[in-house]
């Protein structure tokens, strides 16, 4: 049998709904935070507008099997000159989006936004359009043509499909075309299932972000829903096969249908996301395509004017084209010195709309189609000419004419449009302010506070109560915490009203709950702007940290990076800006990062950020006494201060036992809870003569010795790493399980650093150094830590890593640790009295 299109009617509702979905998600990725004022149920409906690919994947398996198959079977597929018609249609105007945004790629590379790896892997895979088979490089360059990727994927398997299962399609009744079609929901719900359930038993162990995009972004994951486009297709033509005109459903099921969408997406919030995203609505979508596809009723009708068909035929122009002009539009606008509140005012998104809807048309016209012709005559061999009268909603329904009075129309509204931006800022005062404090000039900016930032009392009145001003995102106060839940968008800062002067160290202790871009700003010349600013956050990727500035037009400028662990969902991170005069150092989890990196300005606003991430901040503090001294022989602090000895806010009140006259010296004889130890984390056990540690997923699962020990004292243990490298002790620990006020000492959980600090009031660790070192191994190591009633010094195998730092807590329980890994401890020693002096 032939394998061209079917001399078939075109569809023309269903191009004209392809313009609408593509609407909906440029909305979803650039408009939301215009409209956040508006009711609920409408920023619902922008923020759902992701569930546009479902619709996309749905309509591309029906529209393909509308145009190459029959209902029994007959036909077949040439696989090569379909895979030419396919790669003629969709790369050109691909290969385009990509080099429209290379030069953002480029500097989102050399800016550290992500790791050199995944810079490298996208850089092959994206220009193949491979990159939705990597989790990490899906929506690096040129984010929406991750979905492209997977449309290439359904092309490559479709004539395999045809020749195995689409004869095996059982639809020739309503009854069995339900049955194949719910079977095939039920499979693109079951990786979302899989999910859910992993999230909520913690079998991620730190790797939500590359299961989520992994779910997202996976052809395989998405394949059910080009399958269920092929079976509606299917009985959608053995319909008409068997003389079934099914008016009903095009005047009554696609009003109610599109109507029942609406309102799901209106209240979007109260399904799971990842449901939403992954096919949950795909029934619907199926009923709406086949309701539409009768070519009856008002519905049908209103999408077939000759406008919005044009525009759906520009659609994929606009979608793939979308992106790298919002941030093209966005750098001339923010060179230019137009006002756009961040791109958040309604005449610049109204002017980014027209632009990007004409362009749209144009290339459709001028690039698309004529490279596509081009193409498919280089691959073929042969000169093909555009069909005449297109088959396939993706080819153009209707003759492309400058001189319509609907295009007219259209240009003069993108004229209009335009000119109101280009206007805007004539009227720039007019322009409604987001944020309800007044925007207040540098010179006459208050004096930052201290301590806590993030007092509860003033919170409850909302963030701008409380001293901060939100500068993009939609931030909210949450259970104490503060909290931003819009997961797109970059550089979304809430920043302090008051100005800070070096010296000071920053603290902020957060939790990623979507996303991996949590971090901070600081010495910020203008509260009101991320320009001049300086920037300290987790990659995208969540690969790792890293550093850099913005220049007074906003362009971002790397200063460094570090690879760490990938951030764990809902676990709670400590980052630490010790600020000095003209440097600066970051620690992360009591891990020193960097020591010395270069300081643009002395003085500035502070804030927090986070960018295509949903963050909660659970504290915020300043202190302004000094840097602390305390910090390992090999990397000293930047300012090279000494802060006095905080006063002890969480000793013991317990009277010592009688052991703490003598040394301790454990036996070994009797398992640990035997021997008066108490498990606070993992699984600990007497195996071969040495307490084991053997739970490998989980972090700091600390044994605890039941003694109390008072400073001066010296505390040695000799241990082995199993697995990982977390290996290390606590001391100064209360009689609780609360971890607050005990001091920590371990290697990092990727074994290169010894580091050490304590945990304060709220749990969160604050990290007072930290010694580069070898892998740890399974080899033998020695710690040992000599107190006095204010500072301890620390030695690791015979070396002193840290002397003089000060001590939070000088009374309590000592304990044995592990984390992320197993370990094995085979000496542990506690010497009450004089504590062995340090060498210098």
């Amino acid at each position: 049998m032939t394998t061209s299109p079917q001399p078939t009617a075109t569809l023309h509702a269903l191009t004209g709904l392809r313009f609408i979905a593509a609407v909906h998600v440029v909305l979803y990725h650039y408009g939301t935070r215009t409209f956040e004022g508006l009711p609920a149920w409408i920023v619902n409906i922008l923020h759902a507008g992701y569930v546009g690919v479902t619709l996309f994947f749905v309509l591309s398996g029906f529209i393909l099997t509308y145009v190459y198959l029959d209902a029994d079977a007959r036909r077949t597929v040439d696989a090569r000159k379909f895979w030419i018609a396919r790669v003629a249609r969709i790369y050109p105007v691909y290969l385009l989006g990509l080099l429209l945004w290379l030069p953002f790629f480029l500097g989102k590379a050399g800016g550290n936004f992500i790791s050199p790896l995944t810079a490298w892997i996208t850089g092959v895979t994206a220009p193949v359009a491979l990159q939705a088979w990597i989790p990490s490089a899906a929506c690096v360059w040129n984010c929406p043509s991750w979905s492209v990727s997977v449309e290439g994927f359904f092309y490559l398997l479709f004539p395999l499909l045809v020749a195995v299962l689409y004869p095996r399609l059982r639809v020739s009744t309503p009854v069995s075309f339900a049955l194949t079609f719910v079977g095939l929901w039920a499979l693109s719900l079951l990786p979302p299932t899989i999910y859910l359930l992993a999230e909520r038993t913690g079998a991620f162990h730190g790797q939500y972000e590359v299961w989520l995009a992994a779910l997202k972004f996976n052809p395989l994951t998405r394949l059910p829903e080009f399958l269920m486009g092929i079976t509606l297709g299917k009985f959608y033509l053995t319909r008409r096969a068997q003389g079934h005109t099914d008016i009903r459903a095009g005047t009554l099921l696609g009003p109610i249908v599109a109507l029942l969408i609406v309102v799901i997406i209106a209240v979007s919030p109260r399904f799971p996301y990842v449901y939403l995203h992954n096919g949950m609505l795909a029934p619907l979508f199926a009923a709406l395509i086949y309701a539409l596809a009768t070519n009856r009723g008002a519905l049908t009708a209103a999408l077939s004017v000759p406008l919005l068909v044009l525009l759906g035929e520009a659609s994929y122009s606009l979608y793939v084209f979308h992106a790298p002009l919002w941030d093209w539009l966005y750098k001339f606008a923010s060179g230019a010195g137009l006002q756009t509140n961040e791109g958040t005012s309604l005449p610049f998104l109204a002017a980014y709309l027209a632009i990007i809807v004409g362009v749209s048309v144009l290339a459709f016209r001028f690039i698309e189609i004529p490279a596509r012709d081009a193409l498919r005559n280089l691959l073929s061999g042969k000169p093909i000419r555009s069909a005449p009268k297109p088959r396939d909603a993706s080819v153009p329904a209707v003759r492309f004419n400058p001189r319509r009075p609907e295009f007219l129309a259209g240009i003069l509204v993108g004229l209009v449009a335009a000119g109101g931006f280009l206007l805007h800022p004539l009227f720039a005062r007019a322009e409604k302010v987001r944020s309800s404090l007044p925007v207040a000039a540098p010179t006459t900016d208050e004096v930052g506070a201290t301590g806590s930032l993030l007092d509860p009392a003033r919170l409850a009145q909302g963030v701008e109560a409380a001293g901060w001003r939100p500068v993009g995102g939609q931030w909210t106060v949450s259970d104490g915490s503060v909290v931003q839940k819009q997961t797109q968008g970059y550089d979304l800062n809430l920043v302090s009203s008051g100005v800070y002067d070096a010296p000071y160290v920053f603290r902020v202790a957060f939790r990623l709950l979507s996303g991996n871009g949590g971090g901070v700003i600081f010495n910020a010349p203008n509260a009101d702007s991320k320009n001049g600013a300086q920037l300290v956050r987790y990659t995208d990727d969540g690969s790792g940290i890293f550093w850099g500035r913005f220049d007074a037009s906003g362009k971002f400028t790397g200063d460094g990076f570090a690879q760490t662990l990938p951030p764990e969902k809902a676990g709670r991170h400590v980052l630490e800006l010790r600020v000095a005069e003209s440097t600066y150092g970051i620690v992360l989890d009591g891990r020193e990062l960097v020591a010395n990196a270069p300081l643009r300005s002395p003085s500035g606003h502070i804030g927090l950020q986070t960018s295509v991430s949903s963050v909660a901040f659970d504290s915020a503090e300043v202190v302004k006494e000094g840097i602390s001294k305390a910090q390992s022989v090999a990397t000293p602090d930047a300012s090279g201060k000494k802060a006095p000895a905080r006063p002890d806010t969480s000793a013991s009140t317990e009277t010592p036992g009688t052991s703490t006259a003598d040394t301790f010296r454990e036996t070994f004889a009797a398992a640990p809870d035997k021997a008066g130890w108490s498990v606070l984390g993992g699984t600990w056990a007497l195996k071969d003569g040495a307490f084991v540690e053997t739970t490998e997923k989980g972090f700091d699962q600390v044994l605890r010795l039941d003694k109390v020990f008072t400073a001066p004292f010296t505390f040695s243990t000799t241990f082995r790493n199993l697995t990982g490298n977390g290996g290390g002790v606590v001391f100064g620990a209360s009689d609780s399980t609360d971890r607050s006020g005990r001091h920590q000492v371990r290697f990092s959980d990727d074994g290169t650093a010894l580091f050490w600090g304590y945990f304060d009031a709220n749990g969160d660790f604050v990290g007072q150094g930290s010694a580069k070192t070898q892998a740890p191994g399974t080899a033998p190591h020695i710690l040992r830590v000599d107190t006095t009633p204010k500072t301890y010094s620390l030695a690791l195998d015979g070396t002193n890593v840290a002397r003089d730092v000060p001590l939070r807590t000088p009374s309590g329980r000592v304990g044995l640790q592990s984390s992320a890994g197993t370990a094995r401890f085979e000496a542990v020693e506690v010497t009450p009295g004089k504590a062995t002096a340090s060498s210098p």
